[in-house]
Formats: structure tokens, C-alpha cells, sequence
């Protein structure tokens, strides 16, 4: 059994891991912000663009492994597999929410 998220964050790994990046951005506000890799994407255009190229780069399958909530944001522990040097590796998304959506996602590692 895989651990519990919101469901902007269920929906945004269930596009990723479907290689959807329309679904995936859709879980995202409209001036909301990803930070990964040292750079920023911002706004949902941006992201979805960030989304695509990261799908076809690397061919990434992402499974959450592990979650925290505080008042302000999720933290999810997630095994990252794909076509990139040292796969799999495993990272932590941090998550903001607002009003259902993503406001902010940093990926760390």
C-alpha cells in the first residue's frame, strides 16, 4: 500500500508516471512554481513545457515512498527511475498547496 497524498499531488505523479504532461500541469495554479535541477518554471505553460521535456529526457518513473504534512506544505519521498546516470535515485518533492492546486513544488535531492 503506497503512502496517502492530496490529490493535486496524486494527480500530478499520476500524469508524470503516465507520461501525460498536460494532466500533470493541470494540478498546478496558474502562476504556480517549480524549482529543479537550479532553475526555476513558472507559471503552468512553463511547466507543462518543463513536464514534456523531462518525460521525453529521461523516460522517468516516479513512486512515492514516503509522505510528512505540516500546516504550510507536503514533503514526499520519492524513488525517481529513468534513462539518467544513476537511476534510480531517490529525491523529495516539496509541495505547497493552495485552494486544491500546486502553488509551489521544489525538488531537492
Amino acid at each position: 500500500m503506497s503512502p496517502t497524498v492530496p490529490s493535486p499531488i496524486a494527480r500530478y505523479f499520476d500524469g508524470a508516471n503516465a507520461r501525460d504532461a498536460e494532466t500533470a500541469s493541470a494540478a498546478f495554479a496558474a502562476d504556480a512554481v517549480v524549482h529543479d535541477e537550479g532553475r526555476d518554471h513558472v507559471g503552468r505553460e512553463a511547466i507543462r513545457a518543463w513536464l514534456q521535456d523531462t518525460i521525453e529526457r529521461y523516460a522517468m518513473e516516479l513512486v512515492i515512498e514516503t509522505t510528512s504534512e505540516s500546516s504550510d506544505a507536503t514533503l514526499v519521498g520519492v524513488k525517481v527511475s529513468g534513462t539518467f546516470p544513476g537511476s534510480p535515485i531517490h529525491l523529495r518533492f516539496l509541495f505547497q498547496l493552495v485552494d486544491g492546486l500546486i502553488t509551489h513544488l521544489d525538488i531537492q535531492s
